[in-house]
């Protein structure tokens, strides 16, 4: 997630972006398609700590040559947009002061559930694949026999050492 104002510019010439500050986020609401690289209709950009002097491409690999062609058409409706959304950013941090917390104690409600859940989940996986592990040694070991039984014979057998 990046630090100040993350969006994504489309190869239509929009700049998309959410309250999130999160690529992915875009890429979901919009309905975009993150399955190709090459020739791919988006690119991610960011804004770290709301300076236009760190305007950055946040991609791995090469850009498709549409944004190449139009990358300074982007970097300046990044810019206006950052222009309108600064005096804003203070009501949106407001906003995420309030209901960080409340988002904070639901998701300790969950894990706090959801480990109660893995560990009785554990402890019968745990008993399951040990009673597994007892019958499967059990034939191994009277398979390896006749197996050893047979081939002992021969020089160069190698049998096998079994636990238990």
């Amino acid at each position: 997630m990046c630090k100040y104002w993350s969006g994504i510019a489309t190869k239509d010439g929009k700049v998309l972006f959410t309250e999130q500050d999160s690529h992915e986020e875009v890429i979901e609401r919009s309905g975009l398609k993150d399955d190709i690289l090459e020739n791919r209709d988006f690119v991610r950009i960011e804004v770290p700590d709301g300076d236009m002097k760190k305007y950055r491409i946040d991609e791995e690999g090469t850009l498709p040559r549409w944004f190449e062609k139009r990358e300074n058409e982007f970097f300046k409706k990044v810019e206006v947009l950052l222009k309108q959304l600064k005096p804003l950013k203070p009501k949106k941090d407001a906003i995420d002061k309030e209901y960080q917390p409340k988002k904070d104690a639901i998701y300790k409600e969950y894990q706090t559930k959801k480990d109660a859940i893995d560990k009785e989940y554990q402890t019968k996986w745990d008993a399951i694949d040990k009673e597994y592990q007892t019958k499967r040694d059990a034939i191994d070991k009277e398979y390896q026999t006749k197996w050893d039984a047979i081939y002992g014979k021969v020089k160069g057998y190698l049998p096998k050492k079994l636990n238990g």
